[in-house]
């Protein structure tokens, strides 16, 4: 993130935090989920968030490496792998499950529907909506148009990427980056 931020000085560039802070505020039984990739699960960053905002939980952090590429890919057929990947949670007993992948919002339907009711999931997209908004605030840049223009950048397949954008009704320019 600093190498792109540095790269880009320019352009104000958000970061996803995975919500351990509001898992750990939310939970009622002190049990939280956190699913993300597996890099992601095993990084030095998501541990430091867990050990300051829920070291008083009892925290399982999980992650996947078939299902972002799956949903890049924009297969539908999810569910066996799912049930796979999130059936250590409910045996955990964990009654709050944050996803820490920007994919996973893309089948959020899906894995609460696996979850059942009884388990709030939860993501960083409000609180990313809420800050991206702040800086367009702050630099008089929100727009007042009704055909905005969009330009995404990939460091995926450009094919993946311009799919997805499809699927989800962006109309916009795809540039790659990486």
């Amino acid at each position: 993130m600093n190498k792109l931020r540095s790269e880009f000085d320019e352009v104000a560039i958000v970061g996803t935090v995975p919500v351990v802070k509001t898992a750990s505020e939310i939970t009622r039984n002190g049990k939280i989920g956190i699913f993300s990739t597996k890099k992601t699960a095993e990084s030095q960053y998501q541990k430091d968030l867990i050990n300051k905002f829920a070291s008083h939980l009892e925290v399982l952090n999980t992650g996947s490496n078939e299902i972002a590429p799956k949903i890049e890919k924009g297969e539908d057929e999810l569910e066996y792998l799912l049930e796979n990947e999130l059936q250590p949670f409910k045996e955990f007993g964990a009654d709050v499950l944050v996803l820490g992948c920007t994919h996973y919002p893309l089948i959020k339907d899906k894995i609460q529907a696996f979850m059942g009711t009884n388990i709030k999931v939860i993501d960083s997209g409000p609180a990313i909506t809420r800050q991206v908004k702040r800086i367009l605030e702050k630099n008089n840049a929100l727009s007042n148009s009704e055909n905005p223009i969009y330009t995404f950048y990939t460091s995926g397949e450009l094919g993946h990427m311009a799919s997805a954008l499809e699927r989800l009704s962006f109309k916009g320019k795809v540039l790659s980056y990486g």
